[in-house]
């Protein structure tokens, strides 16, 4: 397949490594640096067995992505908006653009820009962690075939079969996949686990393991949870809270020692996703009349602790 992988951060390039052998692809990438090494010596993967290199196309020129079959979108969130409207002057109209990127909401942010274009909406549990320009540290269970990646079914055929064969390609290359017809179940969920942790740890100044380590952490994380469970609820989404807490408490458990990507952004004064993460599940609770005091603080955290460093 013909792919462009828009954000080669971690997850983009956890993505591209598995894929580049096999298939036409390129990581597209504001950070020249990065671009630049990976184009120079191949983009260094570090897993469990020690670290290869990988020979994959990079480019900082979003034309790059014009003969794509598949655009992959895994740039942040607040910069959605942005990416759609560069791809929509240079993309093929027939090609499939999936996003897999933290929060709610974000098929409706790029269909927003690039109308009529099939916008697929999936979720994933690929992990990495950037080491350096063109270096990325595959997470323990995407480097052993753990990850799942789920892909929302597109209405029509040929998108249908252009998203069913990249499922395929994923599967192959390590990192399982599936096409489903509603795919809101498995974005939802991701968000619950993902949306309240990272305000925490960066709140607490500490890792996974320590949140759930610590009692007062703990309850209010269970208390987030409670919240965002009834706004998926009101979504139409039929969660039960003790068991998405006791999934969500084991993959806290493998994830140990390791702050959200949302922590680290806080930590290092960049901007965070917590709009698309806190903000729209916030937004959507008081349209359904949900409180989320809990949801509430952790967010006014987050965003004074941002305008903090943007003032440093």
């Amino acid at each position: 397949m013909n792919i462009a992988i828009v954000g080669a951060g971690a997850i983009g390039c956890a993505f591209g490594q598995a894929l580049a052998g096999d298939h036409d692809l390129v990581l597209i990438d504001v950070w020249a640096e990065h671009v630049a090494a990976i184009a120079d010596r191949g983009l260094i993967v570090d897993g469990p067995d020690g670290a290869r290199t990988v020979d994959v196309a990079a480019s900082t020129e979003v034309g790059a992505a014009a003969d794509a079959e598949v655009i992959l979108i895994v740039v942040k969130s607040f910069s959605s908006e942005a990416a759609a409207r560069a791809l929509s002057p240079v993309m093929r109209h027939d090609a499939i653009v999936v996003t897999v990127q933290n929060g709610i909401g974000n098929d409706a942010r790029l269909a927003a820009v690039l109308g009529a274009a099939p916008i697929v909406q999936g979720s994933t549990t690929v992990g990495a962690e950037i080491q350096g320009p063109g270096h990325v540290r595959l997470a323990a269970g995407t480097a052993h075939g753990e990850s799942r990646t789920a892909l929302g079914r597109p209405a029509d055929v040929a998108s249908a079969a252009v998203c069913q064969r990249f499922a395929a390609a994923l599967q192959a290359a390590g990192l399982p996949a599936s096409v489903i017809d509603d795919v809101r179940e498995a974005v939802w969920r991701k968000a619950v686990f993902a949306a309240a942790i990272g305000p925490l740890c960066a709140t607490i100044d500490g890792t996974v393991a320590d949140a759930m380590a610590r009692p007062t952490a703990r309850g209010l994380l269970r208390r987030a949870f409670a919240e965002i469970v009834a706004v998926a609820r009101a979504e139409g989404i039929a969660f039960d809270l003790d068991e998405v807490w006791e999934q969500a408490g084991a993959t806290y458990r493998s994830i140990g020692a390791h702050a959200p990507s949302l922590a680290v952004d806080v930590a290092r004064g960049r901007p965070t996703e917590i709009d698309a993460q806190l903000g729209e599940i916030r937004r959507r609770g008081a349209a359904a009349g949900i409180p989320t005091p809990v949801c509430d603080v952790l967010a006014a955290l987050i965003e004074a602790r941002t305008a903090a460093a943007d003032i440093d």
